[in-house]
């Protein structure tokens, strides 16, 4: 499949605010976009520099919606991981505190 410029730029621009919004440090990522019978399929994989990895996938009529889903996916998974880091971090603070 073959796209122009506009599309992987929209993915770097996208995928690098969201990740921007809930983590402070690098990250990498790869994105596939494939087509299938039903329209296009994207794959991501993130490996933040934190030592977290975040897959997502999302499906669409075109590549820019199945993007779109996709990208929900993950900032979804970075606001749990997120409450989950914080919450571990406040329950050390707090026994700490005793």
């Amino acid at each position: 499949m073959e796209v122009g410029e506009a599309l992987p730029q929209h993915v770097r621009d996208r995928l690098g605010e969201t990740l921007e919004k809930h983590f402070d440090r690098g990250s990498s990522a790869t994105v596939v976009f494939s087509k299938v019978r039903t329209g296009i399929h994207v794959d991501c994989h993130i490996h933040l520099d934190a030592g977290l990895d975040i897959q997502a996938e999302g499906s669409g009529d075109d590549a820019y919606r199945a993007f779109d889903q996709m990208l929900k996916h993950v900032s979804t998974q970075a606001q749990k991981r997120m409450e989950k880091l914080k919450d571990h971090h406040e329950k050390k603070t707090s026994k700490d505190a005793l």
